[in-house]
């Protein structure tokens, strides 16, 4: 995330490191830890089981495809396409702007030129990491569909944890600048 409107775009370097720790907050595997107990309650992949054996499989899965697509889609695509990860909070315009900025993040990316273009890196980060999540959910769950839940999954909560950016992180990060403040209001006439 970036309160820096017009931040500098990042090397692929820091593009890595940033996808790192990402995944190495703890928040990450406290996601997992809800998404898991959500698919738990009801009984989605019914083949890993009930029970501890099943929460279990249930957060090694999440945790795994949560964390591939990071990977791909906040550092390898990225540096392919020459795409900036970062959400940039806007901090400006009213309640619906603002949450239709936030959401459309997810699917609307930075280009490392400073253009908004279509965030190829998070949906092939989403595609890939559903694809690669056949390997590991049980066999009757595979194909197809599973590849495209797990994507739409993946860029669904990455637009709802966008709106949470938008109005949340702004009041509780400590040490941003009062001049970083997100995009600079429009002028009116």
């Amino acid at each position: 995330m970036s309160f820096v409107w017009d931040a500098a775009p990042l090397k692929t370097k820091q593009k890595v490191k940033m996808a790192v720790r990402a995944r190495s907050d703890p928040f990450a595997f406290f996601a997992a830890g809800v998404a898991a107990g959500i698919q738990q309650g009801r009984n989605t992949y019914p083949s890993f089981g009930q029970g501890t054996e099943g929460y279990a499989k249930r957060y090694g899965s999440t945790l795994a495809t949560g964390t591939l697509s990071r990977f791909f889609g906040s550092a390898v695509y990225p540096a392919v396409f020459h795409q900036d990860p970062r959400y940039f909070y806007k901090g400006s315009g009213g309640l619906g702007q603002r949450t239709w900025y936030a959401f459309t993040r997810s699917v609307v990316a930075r280009g490392d030129n400073g253009k908004w273009q279509p965030n190829y890196s998070h949906i092939l980060g989403s595609m890939t990491a559903g694809a690669i999540s056949n390997l590991y959910y049980p066999g009757r769950e595979r194909g197809v569909g599973l590849t495209f839940q797990n994507a739409a999954l993946g860029i669904g909560f990455t637009g709802v944890g966008n709106v949470v950016r938008e109005f949340a992180l702004r009041h509780i990060t400590h040490g941003v600048a009062t001049y970083n403040q997100g995009q600079k209001p429009i002028p009116t006439k």
